[in-house]
């Protein structure tokens, strides 16, 4: 009989790996954490210019509804950004519209990547193509996805999901079913941002919308927590934690621990036709059973890329590979066409 805890093992140092980093983030110097959003003013400074005494910062009074609709439809300005501190959790930044950190010129890009854990707030609409091979009963499964992607405020994001269509058919054959699939809504809390750092906490939330021909009809919860770090030379690195919870349908899939890491690399400039922000990674994912019936891992890993192709057109893809079982599929195409606003 194998030994759960032992699988388990891989979860663990993740989880202890996020601890760290954010704990590590504020024992670096309080200081230069606190003094980020000046050095960027400093390092956009003309040469030979003397510095000037800055004066304070006026904090402007916004109603929920502006902070809502700012935080969707504005870009403010690089100047007013500032870190966001776990030790400030309940006072800051929920009642701020939301700001993207300043980046400089040797930095990873901001953005989401296929089957891959975020760490990160950003502005999309998204278009999702899934294909999935290799389903038992020599079944394939496609999946056409909506979402809506946003920050509310500096602290707080949500994610629309509305999977309106999903298909079942036997390999190589016509559909034998189609469905509307299950929606999901997933808000997250920013714990901790800086300009090369962030840390988040976030609840997935799936409704029984969809049917189960289509592989639907399932209500889960997703409690999980994801970070983004940028490790130098354009490359960044991003992972999570969480505990996938049913609340039916409980034959079908257990209790899971997922964890993910990823690493890529920026390669190229924002303006490059077709091949803007390029970014090359590749992500891993480990899932362990902590149901009643039979402990196994699953682990799978991920190449993908992402190019911004033009006018804020992005276009992500990603190959997913099952390397341990009992393997649930064979494999997963999924392609993002994304608008970012």
């Amino acid at each position: 009989m194998r030994n759960p805890s032992r699988h388990a093992r891989p979860a663990t140092f993740v989880a202890l790996a996020v601890l760290v980093l954010a704990t590590a983030s504020d024992a670096f110097g309080q200081s230069r954490v606190a003094d980020e959003g000046q050095a960027a003013a400093v390092a956009r400074r003309p040469r030979g210019r003397p510095p000037r005494t800055p004066s304070p910062r006026t904090r402007r009074s916004y109603r929920p509804g502006e902070v809502v609709a700012l935080s969707i439809f504005a870009n403010g300005e690089e100047e007013d950004w500032t870190p966001l501190r776990l030790s400030t959790l309940f006072t800051d930044g929920w009642d701020e519209p939301w700001l993207a950190p300043p980046a400089d010129s040797d930095m990873p890009v901001r953005q989401g990547w296929v089957n891959s854990a975020d760490g990160l707030f950003f502005r999309n609409l998204v278009g999702v193509y899934q294909n999935t091979e290799g389903l038992p009963a020599r079944q394939d499964a496609n999946l056409g996805l909506f979402q809506f992607q946003s920050p509310l405020s500096r602290r707080l994001w949500i994610s629309i999901n509305v999977p309106f269509v999903t298909t079942l058919s036997d390999d190589g054959g016509p559909y034998k079913a189609a469905a509307f699939g299950d929606f999901s809504l997933t808000p997250r809390v920013m714990l901790k941002e800086t300009r090369r750092f962030s840390l988040i906490a976030g609840l997935g939330v799936q409704t029984p919308t969809g049917s189960l021909s289509t592989g639907g009809g399932l209500a889960r919860l997703n409690p999980n927590v994801q970070f983004w770090t940028d490790i130098g030379r354009r490359f960044s690195a991003r992972g999570g934690i969480g505990v996938d919870v049913p609340l039916n349908q409980f034959e079908v899939l257990p209790t899971n621990l997922a964890t993910n890491i990823a690493v890529g690399q920026t390669v190229t400039g924002h303006d490059v036709l077709l091949i803007g922000d390029f970014q090359y990674y590749l992500s891993a994912n480990l899932r362990n059973n902590l149901g009643s019936g039979p402990g196994h891992a699953f682990f799978s890993l991920t190449p993908g890329f992402r190019t911004h192709l033009g006018g804020e057109y992005f276009l992500a893809g990603g190959y997913e590979i099952p390397l341990t079982g009992p393997q649930p599929y064979g494999n997963r195409l999924t392609f993002f066409f994304v608008k970012g606003f």
